[in-house]
């Protein structure tokens, strides 16, 4: 149930972020931007509630391999702030 509400927040994400940049002129910079907003807090949100202890529904915790992967959350939060400078500056 966690993990449903957490792909239903990340697609939530998607939409706010997408409508917050209505003002934009470069449509597909609007769409690439908001699907890394919401890929951002998917694997921020994951790997939290993975930290604390939930049972989530993800092939990556049920592999085991969530150590390997420590990297991954701050990599695409990184993306997203690049995105989105190269966003601000193409509109």
């Amino acid at each position: 149930m966690l993990t449903i509400s957490l792909w239903l927040l990340s697609f939530a994400c998607i939409a706010l972020s997408f409508t917050k940049t209505k003002h934009w002129n470069a449509r597909v910079m609007r769409v690439l931007f908001s699907v890394m907003v919401g890929m951002s807090f998917w694997t921020t949100s994951v790997f939290i509630f993975w930290l604390i202890g939930f049972d989530l529904q993800v092939g990556t915790i049920k592999d085991g391999k969530m150590n390997d992967h420590w990297w991954l959350p701050p990599a695409v939060v990184l993306w997203t702030v690049l995105t989105y400078y190269v966003s601000r500056n193409k509109t």
